[in-house]
């Protein structure tokens, strides 16, 4: 699952390119699921429909089959999050949803799937889902995301085992420390990594 403290730091442009990284590679297959259904630009980058989706599925008024899409890319899927409205908070963290994961694991299990969700800190629905995936990109930009925002957003998605925290927008490791990169690992029992740096390339 990808997400962020607030909109605007990222994430579905995380999610989308680690879904594709994960596409480009010859043995590995990537399914991204689009939750963030009150303000998804998925469709409008994708050039996609978004007018149904994840949503319809777990109303029950969909299959999904009738929802996924294949891209260009032969192993990158795409299921759209669908219309919002004040009834998806109680669909995303119905027992439907943690089926219809179990669903989507056991139909496509030689893909990965990406889930972009809405912004932590603005909406419910990422600490739903947080208890029904296996691991957390929580995505922090530079300059702009304060350390209580970090530190509460951490709080609210505790209920997945593992959260590792990526820096997007930094021009300054980008200058400075060209040739390498760094990653913080934040675990729900209170441990972490330290800060780790690949040798140059």
């Amino acid at each position: 699952m990808v997400t962020s403290a607030r909109p605007g730091e990222g994430k579905t442009f995380s999610a989308l390119n680690l879904a594709m990284a994960f596409a480009s590679e010859r043995d590995a297959n990537a399914l991204l699921l689009d939750a963030d259904t009150q303000h998804s630009t998925l469709p409008r980058i994708l050039g996609i429909p978004g007018d149904r989706g994840i949503v319809d599925v777990l109303a029950g008024n969909l299959e999904l089959s009738d929802v996924l899409i294949q891209t260009n890319l032969p192993n990158l899927m795409i299921l759209p999050a669908g219309r919002g409205g004040p009834h998806v908070p109680e669909l995303l963290s119905s027992r439907e949803m943690g089926a219809l994961l179990e669903e989507l694991t056991q139909k496509l299990e030689d893909r990965f799937i990406i889930i972009d969700t809405p912004p932590c800190m603005a909406s419910s629905d990422a600490a739903a889902l947080a208890p029904l995936v296996g691991q957390i990109v929580f995505v922090i930009e530079a300059h702009n995301t304060q350390q209580a925002e970090i530190e509460a957003g951490l709080t609210t998605l505790s209920a997945c085992p593992r959260i590792s925290l990526l820096l997007n927008k930094s021009d300054t490791l980008a200058h400075e420390h060209f040739g390498s990169y760094g990653y913080y690992y934040h675990s729900a029992s209170g441990g972490s990594d330290e800060l780790r740096s690949a040798d140059p390339a």
